[in-house]
């Protein structure tokens, strides 16, 4: 029997990103989540190395940093980061900026057209009511 798979929200995002430490470059973080995040723009990190990132998370909100980060994979400019150890406070912000974007993402969502009703086929299924 195969273990359990836990489910972890992924949020696209275009942010930039500076690595700390002695690696002085920048990216973009593309994909953020809880546990970690994908970079791109970042000259050839390679994988299994580790990285220290500060993370722009945009007006109003103070940078994420992340001091260490394990590179899991790489391809080209292209990699994705596992958060090896971020701090107490900061793993509370990004839980909480997270929630934020999913909710901004029900806020903005298409609602159906007057006169119309929604099935639990969504609007594939809708019909004139």
């Amino acid at each position: 029997m195969h273990g359990i798979r836990h489910y972890r929200a992924r949020h696209s995002v275009r942010l930039r990103a500076f690595a700390t430490g002695e690696a002085k470059d920048s990216g973009f973080v593309t994909n953020l989540s809880q546990t970690g995040c994908q970079l791109q723009g970042m000259m050839n990190v390679a994988r299994g190395s580790y990285i220290g990132l500060q993370v722009i998370l945009g007006e109003g909100e103070e940078d994420l940093r992340v001091p260490v980060g394990a590179v899991r994979w790489s391809n080209g400019f292209d990699c994705g980061i596992e958060f090896l150890v971020l701090a107490k406070a900061e793993r509370t912000r990004l839980r909480e900026y997270l929630l934020r974007l999913k909710q901004d993402v029900v806020d903005t969502a298409p609602t159906a057209p007057p006169g119309m009703r929604v099935t639990a086929a969504g609007f594939g299924g809708a019909r004139l009511t």
